[in-house]
């Protein structure tokens, strides 16, 4: 996928409320990869959560596609 493309659809699902939460685990991402990913959520004024569940997704999708 399209680095912007995804992008694009990071800001968009966070702006999305929903109710079904679950929580999986903690990731210990290091200080550098941690602040990195705080100052881009910040910057563009979404949730650090709903980046990585993006990417996550995103992924999957395209792994699993390919597997098809």
């Amino acid at each position: 996928m399209d680095i912007n493309t995804l992008e694009k659809n990071i800001i968009n699902n966070s702006r999305q409320y929903k109710s079904n939460k679950s929580t999986m685990f903690g990731i210990n991402l290091g200080l550098e990869l941690n602040q990195r990913l705080t100052d881009y959520a910040f910057k563009n004024g979404v949730s650090k959560s709903s980046v990585v569940k993006t990417l996550l997704k995103t992924f999957l999708d395209e792994k699993e596609s390919k597997n098809v």
